[in-house]
């Protein structure tokens, strides 16, 4: 077993949480923490909050494109620490595996950092109206660990990822927002000057 998963809580987590009205919720929850499906939850949150199209677009927009570079940073680094799974370290016999059987590549969750980026991100633009994202995202954190995808460890490191690039994002995004309406007021107090201008 590699030394990061010596004292992972896993099977204690599976074992307590283990029970079959729980299985298909949990699958479900799992499958609804894909990049596809939480891309679409990320347009809906915005449109949502925003009301408006033009600005729902533009409060979408960050929170997408963090989502396509965390996948990014997930893939290189799963693929460099190439850190097996439950089943592959305990066995299927001791894990209960429900959706399709993963062996490889487990660190991080990146179901989890997907979850981590849009809570951060929703969270730091509009405040505590967007908190109980945070209750969905642990949910669907810990589904992955009940349905025997990933370690603890996977899904909490995954989190935290995710919460620094939704930050990360949302920051980017303000930064860029009050570059725009800077330029926007300095062009009106120009156009203003030159109309008021008699020569």
């Amino acid at each position: 077993m590699p030394p990061l998963y010596a004292h992972d809580p896993f099977l204690v987590i599976q074992g307590a949480l283990a029970n079959p009205w729980l299985d298909a919720p949990m699958e479900t929850l799992s499958v609804s923490c894909e990049g596809w499906a939480l891309g679409i939850l990320v347009a809906l949150l915005a449109i949502w909050f925003e009301k408006q199209p033009r600005r729902a677009v533009r409060a979408a927009l960050p929170a997408l494109v963090a989502l396509g570079l965390g996948g990014i940073v997930v893939t290189v680094v799963k693929h460099l620490l190439a850190l097996p799974r439950p089943a592959a370290v305990l066995g299927e016999q001791r894990v209960r595996v429900l959706l399709e059987p993963l062996l490889y590549n487990s660190f991080p969750s990146g179901h989890a950092v997907a979850l981590g980026i849009v809570a951060a991100y929703f969270t730091a633009r509009y405040g505590w109206q967007a908190a109980p994202l945070w209750l969905f995202a642990l949910a669907g954190a810990m589904a992955r660990v009940y349905v025997g995808a990933h370690w603890t460890i996977d899904v909490a490191a995954g989190l935290a990822l995710g919460s620094l690039i939704g930050l990360a994002a949302w920051l980017i995004s303000r930064r860029a927002a009050r570059a725009s309406a800077a330029q926007g007021l300095c062009r009106d107090g120009l156009e203003q000057a030159a109309a008021g201008d008699p020569t």
